[in-house]
């Protein structure tokens, strides 16, 4: 029989966070009898023969060539036959029984993915799993909110959205929504995007108070070119945007207000915004193609979705 639940994560060059972190994922999934699934996106360092030799029940789906973060889950989750996925990111430390609170969060069927207090130990330990969104001045803006949900909720409250570094999800929901979107190549708001389409779709996603663990923060940082992680996060937030926001006065304000928020970025040195813009504007036509599908799907309102989350 296929397991009830499997432990996912993708890894790329991260063969010294495997060794650091990955113990405890191991100790974590045997708890409940899950195993744990690897899909390496084609590492340049030893992470496939490391795990090989160092952790042999680990099952390892190396692929032959990058894809990056959303194509490498997309084929991990295609690749398990279980009810429930449990993905982790590969410098994510879990407390040993952070799965069965996320678990029991899943047994209502109207709840699609269910998040850990996911703590950052480099910034005092406050959770980042708790996410809010507003749409104010043209722009879809994120609001972390830090530990407040966590110390006024003993049970699982609302968020935006299932970050990516630790989340437990029904597959089946996964793969009925399409999974990630590439779109969002090479990382950054592929998670959002899910759990804001998710939400549309009539689905919710919890935080869950009594499941821990920490997030070290270290994946894409050690990779990655600052300058390149900049520009992700500015491109992606347009066209997360472009292809999810479609309430008319939203979608027209965005237009409106679009030319004076370039000038103003101009005038204050915000070059972030424009270069994040300029690189968006190069996948405007996969947006919108994007956009049409997300409108057949969606059964909420983007007002619904954010009255939901206070």
């Amino acid at each position: 029989m296929p397991p009830s639940v499997a432990v996912l994560l993708p890894n790329y060059a991260g063969r010294e966070l495997l060794e650091r972190y990955l113990p405890s994922v191991v100790a974590a999934a045997a708890t409940v009898e899950a195993p744990v699934v690897i899909v390496d996106d084609a590492s340049p360092d030893d992470s496939v023969a490391f795990l090989n030799s160092t952790f042999p029940s680990v099952r390892v789906l190396a692929l032959a060539e990058n894809v990056g973060f959303a194509r490498a889950v997309n084929h991990g989750v295609g690749e398990i036959p279980a009810d429930t996925i449990v993905l982790l990111n590969t410098d994510v430390e879990p407390d040993p029984g952070f799965v069965p609170p996320l678990l029991r969060a899943l047994e209502e069927p109207e709840v699609f993915a269910a998040v850990p207090r996911l703590r950052r130990p480099l910034e005092g330990g406050v959770a980042e799993s708790a996410i809010a969104g507003e749409f104010r001045r043209g722009l879809f803006r994120l609001h972390f909110l830090g530990d407040e949900p966590f110390a006024c909720h003993a049970t699982p409250s609302p968020t935006l959205y299932p970050v990516g570094a630790a989340v437990a999800f029904r597959r089946d929901v996964f793969l009925r929504l399409g999974g990630l979107d590439p779109l969002y190549r090479p990382y950054y708001w592929e998670d959002a995007d899910l759990g804001y389409r998710a939400w549309k779709a009539g689905y919710q996603v919890l935080c869950v108070p009594d499941s821990l663990a920490d997030h070290h923060a270290g994946v894409i940082r050690a990779t990655q070119p600052g300058g390149r992680i900049a520009l992700a996060q500015d491109a992606h937030r347009f066209l997360f945007t472009w292809k999810n926001v479609h309430d008319p006065w939203w979608t027209l304000s965005h237009c409106a207000l679009l030319g004076p928020h370039v000038l103003a970025s101009l005038c204050t040195g915000r070059w972030g915004f424009v270069r994040g813009l300029i690189a968006a504007l190069g996948r405007l036509p996969e947006a919108l193609r994007a956009r049409q599908a997300a409108r057949r799907a969606a059964t909420v309102s983007d007002r619904e979705v954010l009255a939901q989350l206070g």
